[in-house]
C-alpha cells in the first residue's frame, strides 16, 4: 500500500525542496496571485501542484474538457428531457470513478471512495461542498448553480459510484441547488 493512502493524503509524507526556473513575468504573476490569495508563494504553488496531480493531469490525459458555468448551464436548459440527466450521471458514475481511482493508484476501499468524491467536489463543475464525520458516518452536502436537472445528473452518478464500486446503496437528498447523502 503506499504512504499515501496510508496517511490519508494523497501526496502526503516526506517535503523535499527543490528549484524551478520561471520567467519574471510569470513570477510576478504567481506572487501577485499568492498575495490576492493571503497564502505564501509556496501555499499556491503545493496548491497548483496538488490541483493538477489529483486533477487536472487526468482531463488532459482522457479528454475532459472545460466550460464556463454560464456556458455549461445554457447547454443543460437547452435539454428538456429531465429522465436524461440521472440516465447520463448514472452511466457515468459506474465508469469514471473506477479509472479516476485507477489512474490515481488507490485500490477500491470506501475510505479511497470518499477521497475520490471529495477531489470530483473539489475541482469540476463550480461544487461547493461540505464533508464531515460525525458519528463515524460521512456526511456529504454538495452545492451547486446549475439547477434541478444537474442534481438529478449528480445524483445518479453517485449512486453508481457507491453501487458499483462498494455495493451498496445511498440514499440522496436533493433539490435544485444541492444534494446531500451519509454514507
Amino acid at each position: 500500500m503506499r504512504e499515501a493512502e496510508e496517511s490519508g493524503e494523497l501526496f502526503g509524507g516526506k517535503k523535499v525542496t527543490k528549484c524551478f526556473r520561471f520567467s519574471s513575468e510569470m513570477v510576478d504573476e504567481l506572487e501577485s496571485e499568492a498575495k490576492r490569495k493571503a497564502i505564501s508563494l509556496n501555499s499556491l504553488m503545493n496548491s497548483l501542484a496538488t490541483s493538477y496531480l489529483e486533477w487536472g493531469r487526468f482531463i488532459e490525459r482522457y479528454g475532459g474538457l472545460s466550460f464556463s458555468q454560464a456556458s455549461f448551464s445554457a447547454f443543460i436548459k437547452a435539454i428538456d428531457d429531465v429522465s436524461f440527466f440521472e440516465k447520463t450521471g448514472s452511466e457515468a458514475g459506474s465508469k469514471t470513478p473506477r479509472r479516476l481511482l485507477m489512474a490515481l493508484g488507490l485500490s477500491v476501499t470506501k475510505e479511497n471512495v470518499l477521497r475520490l468524491v471529495n477531489i470530483i467536489c473539489k475541482y469540476s463543475m463550480s461544487y461547493r461542498f461540505d464533508h464531515k464525520i460525525i458519528d463515524k458516518k460521512h456526511h456529504f452536502l454538495i452545492t451547486h448553480e446549475l439547477g434541478e436537472k444537474w442534481s438529478n445528473w449528480f445524483a445518479g452518478y453517485l449512486r453508481s459510484l457507491f453501487k458499483d464500486m462498494l455495493g451498496f446503496e445511498i440514499e440522496i437528498d436533493k433539490d435544485d441547488d444541492s444534494i446531500s447523502f451519509v454514507v
